[in-house]
């Protein structure tokens, strides 16, 4: 089973656990790179950048002259980051640093705050710091995921009600990271001292049949969920697992996320 904590204690960014995201979501993530490419910086900073598999993508396709910095707490993920880099061709550099602490934040044109809101403590001041830090006709994009936006099925209303109660009930008050947040982050962004503020929400969904990397994303995110739920809740969505993961179904099953996705200038 994925160990889904890092060495610096962050439950759902160990090194392995943010490959099987990744690998599930290749496509989604090429996509969503070359949109905000579109603005050409010329220097990129990723706060919780991790084992830097975004900018990995980001590599293939920037320009040769943009300049990436990676910035994470956890030493094992910054030093994975480095492995990652070796064959780059770009200038780079990646920092070991709290990201909430600014004086360690150079000025950037292109801010990325991937899924980072769940570990930040003081989202509006936070943000605000990067607003100073931020170069001319820069941006700052965000991507929040949050739980309550997660859906297996397909699964009778009752049994679904059941399970999403259960994690909510053992996560909603963690002290670890808030796993149900694109509300604050929200009201962060719209008390925030940026001027430009495009909010926008992205669907990620997959039907079955389904491919072999995905389906290894969704049996992690599944028995993730597990561990927390209530003896009941729990048989209840291994039996979904059992019925369309684990075996060939003939009947059609599917999985929907949405993320925020936030440009702020």
């Amino acid at each position: 089973m994925t160990s889904w904590i890092n060495k610096s204690g962050r439950p759902l960014s160990s090194s392995e656990w943010l490959q099987i995201h990744h690998n599930a979501k290749i496509n989604e993530r090429m996509h969503f790179a070359k949109k905000i490419l579109q603005s050409s910086p010329a220097c990129i900073v990723d706060l919780g950048c991790g084992t830097g598999l975004w900018l990995n993508i980001l590599d293939k396709i920037a320009s040769a002259n943009c300049h990436f910095i990676g910035i994470d707490g956890d030493t094992a993920a910054i030093s994975k980051a480095k492995e990652i880099s070796q064959n780059w061709k770009r200038s780079h550099e990646f920092i070991q640093s709290d990201i909430e602490s600014s004086s360690n934040i150079p000025c950037a044109d292109m801010f990325l705050v991937f899924n980072m809101f769940s570990y930040v403590n003081d989202s509006l001041n936070f943000l605000n710091s990067l607003h100073k830090k931020l170069n001319k006709n820069g941006c700052v994009v965000i991507r929040q995921y949050d739980e309550g936006t997660m859906r297996f099925g397909p699964m009778d209303n009752k049994e679904r009600f059941e399970i999403e109660m259960s994690l909510f009930t053992a996560l909603s008050d963690s002290n670890m990271f808030r796993h149900y947040d694109i509300d604050r982050t929200i009201q962060a962004i719209s008390a925030s001292d940026f001027t430009q503020k495009d909010i926008e929400f992205d669907v990620f969904e997959k039907r079955s049949p389904y491919t072999n990397s995905f389906k290894h994303y969704l049996d992690e995110t599944i028995n993730w969920n597990a561990q927390f739920l209530s003896e009941t809740a729990r048989n209840l969505l291994i039996k979904w697992q059992e019925k369309y993961v684990a075996t060939p179904n003939p009947e059609q099953s599917y999985f929907v996320e949405v993320d925020l996705v936030a440009t702020l200038s």
